[in-house]
């Protein structure tokens, strides 16, 4: 019997045992199974971990949006208003170069002489005050220096009352009307406020003095 002649897969003559090709055999077909298997896995991985990070990136990205908003929204705390110092009557009050002291108050509802006299609308608050320039400078002294306040309530004074308050019976002003005052002098005169009869009642009324027409500096003297 003739020995069966063997030819490749392209007609060649094959001495001995033919080989399958490597793609018919079973070895070659389950490692390409377990290749494509790994690189299906790890595609999923590699989703899994990009999605993990984009989720904590956009946590953190919202958590620090919130937070920002947070700090925007929060109150900003207000600095309290500088609280002016306060005095009582007889006490000795320096208001920068200014010295000033209130001696009495007492009150009326009409000042002045029979000839020339003011009626008050309500009740004039009559406040004697001593003055003095600690400065280097002549000061110019007036009524204007002077104002009543009670809680926001602010009284301006009354330069004709006053006028008549510090009048002497020869005629004289002794009172504060845009006098200057040297260094090292001083001087005594009344103020006049008109204000109504619940003022001169009030526990809490106050004279506020400046260092000046200008001055910036001021205190409170309780006319208590």
């Amino acid at each position: 019997m003739a020995k069966k002649r063997l030819f490749d897969e392209n007609g060649n003559e094959v001495k001995g045992k033919l080989k399958k090709p490597i793609y018919k055999r079973v070895w070659f077909w389950v490692l390409a199974v377990a290749v494509l298997g790994s690189f299906g896995t790890g595609g999923d991985d590699e989703a899994e971990t990009t999605t993990a990070a984009d989720t904590q990136t956009q946590t953190t990205t919202e958590t620090e949006t919130t937070a920002a908003s947070s700090e925007s929204a929060a109150p900003v705390a207000e600095e309290p208003a500088p609280v002016e110092p306060s005095f009582t009557i007889g006490q000795v009050v320096n208001v920068g170069d200014v010295e000033y002291t209130v001696n009495s108050i007492s009150t009326a509802t009409t000042l002045g002489s029979k000839y020339s006299n003011q009626t008050a609308n309500g009740v004039f608050l009559i406040v004697e005050v001593r003055v003095k320039n600690n400065g280097q400078k002549a000061m110019m002294i007036d009524t204007n220096l002077f104002s009543l306040v009670d809680g926001e309530i602010v009284y301006d004074s009354d330069r004709t009352a006053s006028r008549y308050a510090n009048t002497d019976e020869s005629g004289t002003n002794l009172g504060f009307f845009l006098e200057n005052l040297n260094p090292g002098l001083e001087k005594t005169g009344k103020v006049v406020f008109d204000v109504p009869q619940s003022i001169i009642d009030s526990s809490t009324k106050q004279l506020k003095v400046t260092t000046g027409f200008f001055g910036t500096e001021s205190a409170l003297i309780n006319l208590q």
